[in-house]
């Protein structure tokens, strides 16, 4: 980055300083969401309470509309209470993090509506006792001793899942920085989200051209990788894969036009010598089209695996699930199908069956920045939980691509430190999960994001 001025006041400012400017907007951003839930709740338990008491010296006579009304009001009440607490003693951890309170707040917060409607269909009954219109009465009454439990809905969503702390005010900065700097270790090719049916797939006899020095490179480097798998006990084997010749992107459809290629050349082209085979010319890398997807849980975690050391492909780096188009996805009509070798690999490595996969929806095309492999991203929901995923996966088992899986929220807040705590991070999934929060956050969180982690948009946009 270069140096620049704020585009508010003019100064001249370090772009060093910017991740530090940023941290403390959004301490102050965090601070704010947070006093301000505990502080509406706070209110509404004060009102809410002064409401009753009132009520209660008016009454004459306890008719079922108002015994249910109190209660409904009575249960809003508490459930706020509880979250002010919770929201006041939160301190630096915001949004709060209890899968438990969260689910308690919300069920208590349905049962104070439920009893708020049913206590208005009761005022309603009771109203030509008391001769007031039903309609009018019923109207008021719902809003009145609903009013608690939609509160604390509104509120509840605010304190368990906020993004004040991504809001840190990043994008007024994007004007006096270099957006494409080129320090992202990805770069995106296509974004969107597309379903079955909107991406497909074109076969095409489109061969690798031939250079002599490279095809040399290539068949020293094969057989130095075949020597070393001999010696390390590791399988090795050259197999068919499809190569991207060129690709078509808009909203409504992604076209990927594939032709052959195999894992020799990918290991002697972009694996290894990609510096020296672009400085030749980008066609004459093997550029097979890479799949892979990040798990969803159905608890709300995203899931990536930590590859083990026998692999060739990043070796204990943190990935997600996935590995090529191969012969199994070749369609009859020529092509393949990237739907259905996404979904192998994810059934492969991570045990489960394709019945447990409740969606999955292609969102970009990414290539890494060093080895240049287009890769083909998939966001694939799970109907299974982190739990019951990682009671699935044996660790020990010697087939194993992964070690270990490791996970992170599925939040706004919770990516960019995954990203900065985790070691050996692949390329491939810094961009799966940028483009993932780009999908479900927006433009804005995406250039927040990628400012705070490289300092600056990826390659490509």
């Amino acid at each position: 980055m270069t140096a620049g001025r704020c585009p508010e006041c003019g100064a001249a400012f370090d772009p060093q300083f910017l991740t530090v400017y940023q941290r403390e907007a959004a301490r102050g951003a965090v601070l704010g969401h947070r006093v301000g839930v505990a502080l509406v709740s706070t209110v509404i338990v004060v009102g809410t309470g002064l409401a009753a008491a009132s009520l209660l010296r008016d009454v004459d006579e306890f008719r079922a509309s108002t015994i249910v009304s109190l209660l409904a009001v009575g249960g809003g009440a508490a459930g706020q209470a509880v979250l002010a607490v919770m929201a006041f003693a939160s301190m630096d951890a915001w949004p709060i993090r209890n899968d438990d309170a969260r689910r308690g707040l919300l069920r208590v917060a349905g049962a104070s509506i439920v009893l708020g409607v049913t206590a208005a269909a009761l005022a309603a009954l009771d109203a030509p006792a008391v001769g007031r219109p039903p309609a009018i009465d019923c109207v008021l009454s719902g809003v009145l001793f609903s009013l608690p439990g939609l509160a604390l809905v509104l509120l509840t969503v605010i304190a368990f899942h906020d993004r004040g702390a991504v809001e840190l005010r990043a994008r007024r900065w994007l004007a006096v920085v270099d957006r494409h700097d080129g320090s992202a270790p990805f770069e995106v090719a296509a974004f969107g989200r597309w379903k079955y049916g909107q991406l497909t797939t074109e076969w095409v006899l489109a061969l690798r051209p031939a250079h002599a020095e490279i095809d040399e490179l290539i068949r020293v480097t094969w057989d130095e990788q075949l020597a070393q798998a001999a010696r390390s006990g590791r399988m090795l084997y050259n197999g068919q894969m499809g190569r991207l010749s060129r690709f078509e992107a808009t909203p409504a459809r992604l076209h990927l036009v594939v032709g052959p290629t195999c894992y020799r050349d990918f290991v002697g082209t972009n694996l290894f010598n990609a510096a020296a085979v672009r400085a030749v010319g980008e066609a004459y890398l093997a550029d097979p089209v890479g799949v892979s997807s990040t798990a969803i849980t159905s608890d709300g975690y995203l899931l990536f695996g930590r590859r083990n050391d026998r692999v060739a492909y990043h070796p204990g780096y943190l990935h997600t699930f996935g590995g090529a188009l191969e012969e199994p996805d070749r369609l009859e009509a020529g092509g393949y199908d990237p739907f259905l070798a996404a979904l192998r690999e994810l059934c492969e490595e991570l045990a489960i069956v394709a019945e447990e996969v409740s969606d999955l929806s292609c969102i970009g095309i990414v290539r890494d920045a060093s080895l240049r492999q287009p890769e083909v991203l998939f966001d694939a929901t799970l109907k299974l939980t982190r739990d019951e995923v990682l009671a699935r996966f044996d660790r020990g088992a010697e087939q194993q691509e992964h070690s270990a899986i490791e996970w992170l929220f599925d939040g706004p807040d919770e990516v960019v430190p995954f990203l900065e705590r985790s070691v050996r991070v692949a390329p491939i999934l810094e961009g799966a999960l940028m483009l993932h929060g780009r999908l479900n956050w927006g433009q804005d969180w995406y250039e927040q994001a990628c400012l705070l982690r490289y300092g600056g948009l990826p390659n490509g946009g």
